[in-house]
């Protein structure tokens, strides 16, 4: 990184501690984060237990997107089990039969089943062009999520349920026509 290194030879950013170093990181896209792996050798494991991931996917998947996507399931697979604290998908899902499931990453790497979503860290959780066609979507194990964010995705689910959410933002999301979606969310604050 240019002036980074004073003339004396002393590198002031690799001075700076672990948990700084992992909370610039984790500012930048998950990508961007696993490059800065080449600047240092004590910087080769950092992008590992950065606490935030944050990934986007183009659809229709073409050679870029099939980058992508290996590249994500690569990143879940092998990111340590430090705390996640926040997680942000983009994806663009606009064909059902698209090669990509946002949902089983997530059911990988943050313990999901059914649709309960188990992270004991997770604060935010921000999703785009996710289908979701589960009977619950239960995030009532993740005792600090605090902001959902669902950007054009498709819910098929009966209950949206999340005792400590305090801030749902749901924009073009397309609901099941035939049924209607309770949301029980009793820390709510506000609705956008």
């Amino acid at each position: 990184m240019p002036g980074s290194v004073v003339p004396g030879g002393e590198d002031r950013i690799g001075a700076l501690p672990d948990d700084l170093l992992r909370r610039v990181l984790s500012l930048l896209t998950s990508r961007d984060s696993v490059c800065t792996c080449v600047l240092a050798r004590r910087w080769h494991h950092l992008w590992r237990s950065v606490p935030v991931v944050r990934v986007m996917v183009p659809m229709p998947i073409d050679i870029e997107g099939e980058e992508e996507v290996w590249f994500v399931n690569s990143l879940l697979l092998l990111r340590d089990r430090a705390p996640l604290h926040e997680v942000h998908i983009r994806t663009y899902l606009h064909e059902p039969s698209a090669p990509l499931s946002v949902e089983l990453w997530l059911r990988r790497r943050l313990s999901l089943s059914n649709m309960t979503l188990v992270c004991q860290h997770l604060t935010v959780l921000d999703i785009a062009g996710v289908k979701f066609e589960e009977h619950t979507l239960n995030f009532s194990s993740c005792p600090m999520l605090e902001v959902l964010k669902m950007f054009d995705c498709r819910i098929s689910a009966e209950k949206i349920l999340c005792r400590s959410l305090r801030n749902l933002t749901m924009e073009m999301c397309r609901f099941d026509l035939y049924d209607r979606t309770r949301i029980c969310c009793p820390a709510q604050v506000s609705l956008p």
